[in-house]
């Protein structure tokens, strides 16, 4: 059964009694989920499992020939090589197996064609001359788990009837949360026991907020127009600045502001100056994708398409999207949140994954890897990717748990709990190589020899 990280880290938590005491660090759970599934990725493939293996076909030309040696091939490793599995040869119209000669047999001939890794290269040494193909089946190199820290609650005594006056939020690193209220533009420091601060009442409701550079943006909702005013997140001010009107909504990128009015959008300096057009359509959360703004995304105003690079995607109802690391991230108008990559070359988005439902807003950032949501209540969710680990067996998700969770009893020095997780750790093991035995399909082998007991040759080498 599929399972994700930050699944076995949350029931590593609970198997050490250790659910949020600050001894363990988001940085210490990744460092013992990556020990643990390395030690069953080294185990697995030790088995001789076929999981984990790409296989690769190789048309021998001249170019691979060994120059210091007659019939010989020097084939570089493929880029994502980690460990040989296997390797044929085609021989006539049949895959015949080759084995591995040992260090003796270097300068010998053998009957068959045989071969050995030298530095980065597959070493082919072979008695009969030309060899037509060469088929490599090898384990790839074990990825690097990441799993999202928890999401961080913001306004956790706000009733779930005032949540939807939460109108716009915009996450800033350290926990701090900017976010429109009704009239108030406020702050909840989430670092310092969600203390909340007032920095700004205005005379109509607000929306679209963004904190940019030491300067507060909003919008106001009546007359359309954007404030900003500089703020150090804690001291309340009294009169922005209006700096741009008639705007249905913005975003900051780059250094500028990129806005939309009913007609076209535009983009100008941070104080409003400068206005330069952008597109004579109307748009929504029009941004950049990639540096020096050369793949723009942004909503279609009169279609609700999400357009990427000027390819029009199959997202025909989404109301506000952001970018981030290749990914898009949007709100559709069923209040489901997705997110999907594009292709750099293409621009096409792939298949849309559902990350949650029943949200009333989202940011117009990523802040420090954070996207806040407001739903049931005020979140910002880590958009780390969630490693889902899908192995052969059951046993491999439950070492992983239970390793990680003798890890986090170590750091805290608690003997008893690791005894028994240490006995718990024995059986998983044992009912892991019962059930990932090693390939049987071999001779049984004695140094350099294997043992062939269906033809009556007796020893021969391999």
């Amino acid at each position: 059964m599929p399972y994700t990280a930050s699944q076995i880290i949350r029931e590593a938590r609970s198997l050490s009694d250790f659910q949020n005491a600050e001894t363990i660090t988001y940085e210490d759970e990744l460092q013992l989920i990556n020990e643990a599934y390395r030690d069953i990725y080294n185990r697995y493939t030790e088995s001789d499992g076929d999981y984990w293996v790409n296989e690769v076909i190789i048309d021998l030309g001249s170019q691979y020939l060994d120059p210091n040696a007659q019939n010989a091939y020097l084939i570089p490793l493929p880029s994502d090589f980690y460990k040989i599995r296997w390797v044929s040869y085609k021989n006539n119209t049949m895959w015949s197996p080759v084995n591995r000669f040992s260090t003796a047999d270097r300068d010998d001939w053998p009957g068959v064609p045989m071969y050995r890794i030298k530095n980065d290269d597959l070493w082919i040494i072979s008695p009969l001359g030309s060899i037509p193909q060469i088929k490599m089946g090898y384990y790839i190199p074990p990825q690097v788990v990441t799993a999202p820290q928890d999401s961080i609650q913001f306004q956790p005594d706000l009733p779930a009837y005032n949540v939807p006056n939460i109108k716009s939020v915009f996450y800033i690193a350290d926990d701090i949360l900017l976010f429109a209220y009704g009239f108030i533009l406020k702050v909840d420091n989430g670092t310092a026991n969600n203390q909340t601060i007032d920095l700004y009442t205005h005379t109509n409701p607000i929306d679209n907020v963004v904190y940019y550079r030491g300067y507060a943006y909003f919008k106001d909702t009546v007359t359309s127009g954007i404030y900003r005013h500089t703020t150090d997140l804690s001291t309340p001010f009294v009169t922005p600045t209006l700096i741009l009107s008639n705007v249905n909504n913005f975003v900051i990128q780059n250094n500028k502001i990129i806005y939309s009015t009913a007609a076209i959008t535009q983009k100008s300096n941070l104080d409003g100056s400068t206005p330069v057009l952008v597109s004579s359509s109307p748009t929504i959360s029009y941004q950049y994708a990639e540096a020096k703004n050369t793949v723009p995304v942004y909503i279609d105003a009169s279609s609700s398409t999400i357009v990427v690079g000027g390819v029009l995607s199959n997202v025909t109802n989404a109301v506000r999207l952001t970018t981030y690391l290749g990914q898009v991230f949007w709100l559709d108008s069923n209040q489901d949140w997705y997110q999907a990559t594009y292709d750099p070359v293409t621009h096409v988005l792939s298949t849309p994954v559902l990350r949650q439902e029943g949200v009333l807003k989202v940011g117009n950032n990523v802040g420090s890897n954070f996207y806040p949501v407001v739903g049931e209540g005020v979140f910002a969710n880590d958009l780390t990717e969630d490693t889902i680990f899908d192995y052969p067996s059951n046993e491999v998700n439950e070492i992983m748990t239970y390793s990680s969770a003798f890890g986090y009893s170590r750091k805290i020095n608690d003997l008893p709990k690791m005894q028994s997780l240490t006995s718990e750790i024995v059986n998983l093991w044992d009912r892991f190589w019962s059930v990932n035995r090693r390939d049987e399909y071999q001779f049984q082998r004695i140094n350099n020899y294997y043992k062939d007991d269906t033809g009556g040759y007796g020893w021969g080498a391999w």
